[in-house]
């Protein structure tokens, strides 16, 4: 029988050993996993730091506007979205960091979204994106 997911959090929480090595669970993982993502959607140059207890993740442009389902940003975070390039029933982890993070962000160029939780510091908004002006972060906290 076909069961419908009702919170795609709650399943990947539940499962998360299909998801994540559940021993080294961490920002650094996580952003590994998006990295990987934006590295399969064509984008090459990136760099993650920390900044006031925030894991940063920058690029060159976004890797989020392509994807198979077109979702909008914040449903990239909701659901699962199929990542083809990755090979076979392979998924986009943003979903996966999303179940796992208190709070996220999403900045391109000067636009802010607040996925979830609290809104960055001054401090982290701030920092230079090391790819310019118009470059793309997403920034995390667990």
């Amino acid at each position: 029988m076909l069961k419908v997911l009702q919170n795609t959090h709650d399943q990947i929480r539940r499962n998360s050993h299909l998801y994540v090595d559940n021993d080294n669970l961490n920002e650094a993982t996580l952003l590994k996993l998006l990295a990987k993502d934006a590295r399969f959607s064509g984008v090459e140059k990136i760099k993650t730091i920390i900044v006031d207890d925030w894991h940063v993740i920058y690029a060159e442009r976004s890797w989020m506007v392509k994807n198979y389902n077109n979702f909008s940003l914040e449903a990239l975070f909701e659901k699962f979205c199929p990542l083809p390039e990755e090979g076979v029933n392979a998924i986009r982890a943003e979903v996966i960091v999303s179940a796992f993070s208190k709070s996220i962000f999403v900045k391109d160029g000067e636009t802010l979204n607040i996925i979830k939780g609290e809104s960055p510091s001054e401090e982290v908004l701030s920092e230079p994106n090391p790819f310019g002006e118009s470059g793309f972060s997403v920034g995390l906290k667990l």
